[in-house]
This record gives structure tokens, C-alpha cells and sequence, in this order.
């Protein structure tokens, strides 16, 4: 196993930068407030506290759902792992590191979905007044219930990364089966955590 990396790194964040200097007409003026924080931290702080830089971010750094079908030894004595990754990779390396991490995207989804009905309640101009409270009060409830959910997922799945080979790769219908060579080390840490990996994520990082 190797140290658990950032989500995100430098490269990500400068990839984000490129983009929005492309895409809007008041990029340039938010690239440069980015580019003024002085640490990776400060920026992916800056980044998230904007929705639309965060869903940039995220759409930069490739995340897959993934079933987890094999894990055998081969007759050499290495270990193979398929994964079958509910999606077509366009392009393929020969080496990656492997990011396992809990996959946060429905509930921040929905998390998302609250505040902005939250917004649009508070300026609906036709319900009266203890009425809109109400409402709003039970959605910041609601909202608070997924964001203690959140941080239960967070606390309770640890990232698994390490760095792989890729053995074999087919294309079929809309996946790709992909079997990896990996470090003997990490075969425990997947035995024990089998049952938990439909939480996950993955993302291929290309070494």
C-alpha cells in the first residue's frame, strides 16, 4: 500500500484553470484569484465553495463506478484483479495508480438538490410567511441528515491506492473489462473490504 495521495493535485487544478479561462467570459478574473492562493489546500478550498467549479473539478478527475469481479493469484505467483468499469475508457495506459474512494456523488447530489429548493423557497413570494419557515426549516433538517451521512462515509471508508499493470482490456457493450497486476499487499486489504466495495469509486491515474 502506499501513502494515500490529495484527491486532486496541481496538475488537476491547472487543467481547471485552462478551462474556465476558456469557457467564461469572467474566467480570466477567476483563474487569477486561484492562481493567487499560495498553497494546493488554499485553492481546492476556494474551488469548492463554488458549485461550478467544483462539478469542473470533478469532471476533470475521472471517477468510474466499477464491480470488482476477480482477484486470483497466477501461476507465477502475482496477483490479477478484473475490474469491470461501467464505462468505455477511451484511452488506455500501460501503468496507473489505482484510487479507490468512497463514492460521495449521489448524496452530494441530492445534498445540492436541497439547497438549491432552499434558495428558490426563499424567494417564492406566494406562501405565507410561517408557512415558508416551516418548509424551509424541514429542508435544512433533511439537508442536515445527508451532510451526517456524508461524514459517516467519509470516516468509515478508507482510500485503498496503489499502483498497477494493465494485464488485458476488452471492450463489451458499454463497459470495459479491464485485469490489472497488483501488489500482493493489497489482496487483504480487498478481502476485507469486498463487501463494502459497491461504495466505491475508482479513479486511473495515469503514472
Amino acid at each position: 500500500m502506499e501513502n494515500v495521495i490529495p484527491k486532486f493535485t496541481e496538475d488537476h487544478v491547472n487543467s481547471l484553470i485552462m478551462r474556465v479561462r476558456l469557457r467564461h467570459k469572467t474566467g480570466d478574473k477567476t483563474a487569477k484569484k486561484i492562481e493567487a492562493l499560495k498553497t494546493l489546500d488554499e485553492q481546492i478550498k476556494f474551488i469548492e465553495k463554488d458549485d461550478l467549479l467544483k462539478r469542473m473539478l470533478n469532471e476533470i478527475v475521472k471517477r468510474c463506478k466499477f464491480k470488482l469481479d476477480k482477484l486470483l493469484m497466477h501461476s507465477s505467483g502475482f496477483w490479477n484483479m478484473k475490474l469491470i468499469i461501467q464505462e468505455q475508457i477511451p484511452k488506455v495506459h500501460r501503468y496507473y495508480q489505482l484510487i479507490f474512494s468512497v463514492d460521495l456523488d449521489g448524496i452530494n447530489r441530492q445534498i445540492l438538490d436541497i439547497k438549491k429548493a432552499i434558495a428558490h423557497e426563499k424567494n417564492d413570494q406566494k406562501l405565507l410567511p410561517d408557512l415558508q419557515e416551516a418548509d424551509i426549516g424541514e429542508m435544512k433538517k433533511q439537508k442536515k441528515r445527508f451532510e451526517e451521512q456524508r461524514k459517516m462515509l467519509i470516516d468509515n471508508y478508507v482510500d485503498i491506492v496503489f499502483s498497477a499493470s494493465v494485464k488485458e482490456l476488452k471492450y463489451k457493450d458499454s463497459n470495459t473489462d479491464v485485469v490489472f497486476d497488483v501488489p500482493a499487499e493489497i489482496i487483504e486489504i480487498f478481502n476485507i473490504n469486498r463487501y463494502a466495495m459497491d461504495n466505491y469509486q475508482v479513479e486511473l491515474r495515469k503514472i
